[in-house]
């Protein structure tokens, strides 16, 4: 009996710090996305008033593009860090659930690639979209708006236009 409450810790603890990856993770994001949304809501209210929208001049949106830009290298390498400390978490997680509870492999596994499980005598499945567009690959696309968002600031508030 000592060996399965052993056990039973163990996936415990592994659980706590799947969950703790987890909100890490998301608190990380949401902090960075705050701030890039923030910065670029600055940008957007210094252009306003420009109609049309044309390439010139503009020092604070120049600066702010490439603030923005440079933020999305910590941006980017946290979310990088985390993601894999939850993936890593997630696989302690698994090898310590005991065989009969089937919440992580298994079903879990099968339900998180896009396969119908059985869950309560119902044949559950996720979303075809959902399986498609995965947290991970929402935030790479999240983050590549951002930094294309950037570089069509940078590009077009840059020093280099001639301003009449």
């Amino acid at each position: 009996m000592k060996d399965y409450d052993r056990r039973i810790k163990k996936y415990e603890m592994a659980t706590q710090l799947l969950i703790y990856e987890g909100q890490m993770l998301w608190t990380i994001l949401s902090a960075f996305l705050v701030t890039n949304t923030l910065l670029l809501g600055f940008v957007g209210q210094m252009v306003s008033n420009l109609k049309p929208l044309t390439f010139l001049s503009n020092w604070p949106c120049f600066i702010a593009g490439i603030l923005g830009f440079l933020l999305m290298i910590p941006w980017t390498g946290t979310f990088l860090r985390n993601s894999d400390y939850y993936h890593f978490r997630m696989e302690q997680a698994k090898e310590a659930e005991p065989e009969e509870y089937q919440l992580l492999r298994n079903r879990g596994e099968l339900f998180a690639e896009g396969n119908r499980v059985v869950v309560n005598n119902k044949g559950i499945r996720i979303g075809h979209f959902a399986c498609i567009l995965r947290n991970k690959r929402a935030v790479y696309f999240l983050l590549g708006i951002f930094y294309v968002l950037y570089m069509f600031i940078i590009v077009t508030f840059g020093p280099w236009w001639c301003n009449k």
